[in-house]
């Protein structure tokens, strides 16, 4: 009757052990966010995306990061090896995924907008517009080394440019942002890009 009795107990143990460990298993699940999450941005409010894009297209003193084109106004110049790697920048200039083909828009309500062109001319991967409050409307042209350096003769006098990727979802940046526009990652790799002697 003892042993019976004890063996009613080990075996009720038992299953509120493996209750338990299903529980913490189920809760760690949950909670854990996978590497399809770490690429979704957050939804933020609009002012949130516009404070987000200044971070990732100007500096502290409001001037934009990017080097102007000589021939043409209110156009600037992003250099990038490839369309990969133009595929790996425009996520955090527009704040949402792009597959490298399609064309892409922001809307940001009174704030004004963000229109992506895809492969606009021969050398430019992506071309992006900027009609934000507060910022004079400009072109951003992602485009190639070679591209870059006939527009503007400053691009043929740099042998490294760096790129600032991020750790978690992986978008680079021109320059050493803050964190993250897209998943708000603090952490970064430079990764640094020969660029040929002309």
């Amino acid at each position: 009757m003892l042993h019976q009795e004890s063996f009613m107990k080990i075996n009720q143990f038992v299953k509120t052990l493996s209750f338990a460990a299903i529980a913490a298993i189920v809760f760690f699940a949950s909670s854990c966010s996978n590497d399809d999450d770490a690429n979704v941005p957050q939804t933020l409010t609009v002012e949130e995306q516009v404070a987000s894009i200044k971070r990732a297209i100007m500096k502290e003193d409001g001037k934009l990061i990017f080097t102007p084109a000589s021939s043409v106004a209110d156009t600037y110049l992003c250099p990038v090896a490839d369309k990969e790697q133009a595929m790996k920048l425009c996520p955090g200039l527009l704040l949402q995924s792009w597959d490298g083909t399609s064309s892409a828009e922001l809307l940001l309500n009174d704030y004004g907008s963000i229109v992506l062109n895809p492969a606009p001319k021969a050398g430019v991967f992506a071309e992006l517009i900027y009609n934000i409050k507060g910022i004079p409307t400009f072109k951003l042209e992602v485009a190639s080394f070679q591209y870059c350096a006939d527009e503007n003769l400053v691009f043929q006098n740099i042998g490294i440019y760096k790129y600032y990727e991020c750790n978690n979802c992986k978008t680079w940046y021109c320059w050493d942002i803050p964190f993250c526009t897209h998943c708000e990652c603090t952490s970064f790799t430079i990764r640094k890009e020969r660029m040929p002697m002309y």
